[in-house]
């Protein structure tokens, strides 16, 4: 009876399992692919900040120019398309340290600035757009 219990102790000592050292393995491997992949997403996330600023930038236009049309004369600033119901409230930082910052100024003609990432975007209704600069 003694040899049939130590014969099957020592059957469950040898299944099969995954050492310590492949545990390692793996989780080196996948650290590997972390640090690798976290870098290209962070560029992935910059550059669609950068394109939804830009979509921003189109949608301050479009609505100038649609205050424009109503009115007849150019919003003073972004206060105006507020007022108006033309875009919310709050929806556009205005001449603002955070990314991105929205600027119209209607003093004089129409320009209409987009700034991200220290780079900065214009439109006028005189040129047009230019490109980051």
């Amino acid at each position: 009876m003694l040899k049939f219990i130590s014969k099957h102790l020592n059957n469950k000592r040898n299944e099969k399992g995954f050492t310590l050292v492949e545990l390692i393995v793996v989780i080196a491997i996948l650290g590997i692919l972390i640090a690798i992949a976290i870098p290209r997403f962070a560029s992935t996330t910059d550059a669609a900040e950068k394109s939804a600023a830009e979509a921003n930038h189109r949608t301050l236009v479009s609505v100038s120019q649609l205050h424009f049309a109503n009115t007849g004369s150019w919003p003073e600033n972004i206060a105006d398309l507020e007022t108006n119901d033309l875009i919310s409230d709050g929806e556009y930082n205005e001449d603002t340290d955070e990314d991105p910052s929205y600027n119209v100024d209607g003093s004089d003609g129409i320009t209409i600035t987009v700034t991200f990432d220290g780079e900065t975007k214009e439109w006028s209704d005189e040129t047009g757009f230019t490109d980051w600069d």
